[in-house]
């Protein structure tokens, strides 16, 4: 960018004349070197996630698993592991259209598909599971922060 507006300073030492002309030509310059490239994200992420998905050593990311849901924590059964979360180790709920996200780290998140919930009953006997056991800067915390 400074090389840019370097080229674009001499140009116009230079010729004065032809200001406008070299002046449109950068902005299209730097127009192809930060715009152009953001057109490419989408097949970017869609490349890597499958390269994610068809490594046979995340395997167990797809694998099927049963989760309990009670009064001391969450409890999830794999066909390679059991882990049992306590509720105080969340530290960050968020609620999508999909799903519920309930951060055990910074990255690192149990996901609870919406689509397992049968009832809408079920639904709120959990929000309000959430809400008696999830801390409340876990509940909103990010949401003040961002």
């Amino acid at each position: 960018m400074l090389f840019v507006l370097a080229c674009t300073l001499i140009q116009f030492s230079a010729a004065p004349n032809n200001f406008n002309l070299f002046f449109f030509y950068s902005i299209l310059v730097l127009a192809a070197i930060y715009v152009l490239p953001l057109f490419n994200i989408e097949s970017s992420c869609r490349k890597q996630a499958h390269a994610f998905s068809t490594d046979p050593l995340n395997a167990n990311f797809f694998a099927k698993s049963d989760m309990i849901i009670s009064e001391t924590g969450i409890f999830d059964k794999a066909s390679h592991a059991e882990v049992n979360y306590r509720w105080n180790g969340i530290i960050k709920k968020v609620e999508t259209a999909d799903h519920f996200l309930l951060y055990v780290s910074g990255n690192q998140a149990i996901i609870i598909p919406k689509r397992v919930i049968r009832s809408d009953a079920e639904r709120t006997a959990l929000r309000e599971l959430f809400g008696k056991h999830i801390s409340f800067s876990a509940e909103v915390g990010h949401l003040l922060k961002e």
